[in-house]
């Protein structure tokens, strides 16, 4: 049987990894996954508080990270039994051994990585931001004609 390649479905059995950095490279590859056990680190998180931690990851493919982590025994799942039920994920033994590999390279971006500014889920603003332009909304309502622009507004975007 092949061993499974996270995200990527079952390693061909000729790509079997044989070393250990090609192991543990096998495991903690996939996208995300190195960062949810980074948050994991922490504690004991919740589904939403590591959707939330980790921005831009979808529901799905945490869902699958979670659950390709669980099987190769990084982290374990508790299943509370509540109305509503509450699961949550914390790292194991051997993930919690993984908290030196993250460390190492944690310091080793510090050091050789050039900082680049934060990002944000803000959409940039457009070039003509603050300029004077047509308001398209008054220019809906314009009493000269659907979608046509008031006088006023014309003038103010020609300035």
């Amino acid at each position: 049987m092949a061993a499974k390649n996270p995200g990527s479905g079952p390693i061909p059995e000729n790509l079997r990894p044989v070393c250990p950095v090609q192991k543990t490279i096998s495991i903690i590859q996939a996208k995300w996954a190195l960062f949810i056990l980074h948050n994991l680190l922490a504690g004991k998180k919740r589904f939403g508080q590591l959707r939330k931690s980790l921005n831009g990851v979808s529901p799905k493919t945490l869902s699958l990270r979670l659950k390709e982590l669980e099987d190769a025994g990084i982290l374990k799942r508790e299943i509370f039994a509540e109305v509503p039920p509450r699961v949550e994920y914390s790292l194991t033994e051997k993930g919690s051994s993984l908290g030196k590999v993250i460390g190492v390279v944690s310091k080793w971006g510090e050091k050789w990585m050039p900082e680049e500014p934060a990002q944000t889920d803000r959409v940039p603003k457009p070039a003509n931001a603050g300029k004077n332009v047509v308001n398209i909304r008054s220019a809906a309502r314009s009493p000269r004609g659907r979608g046509a622009a008031p006088k006023q507004d014309l003038e103010q975007s020609a300035v």
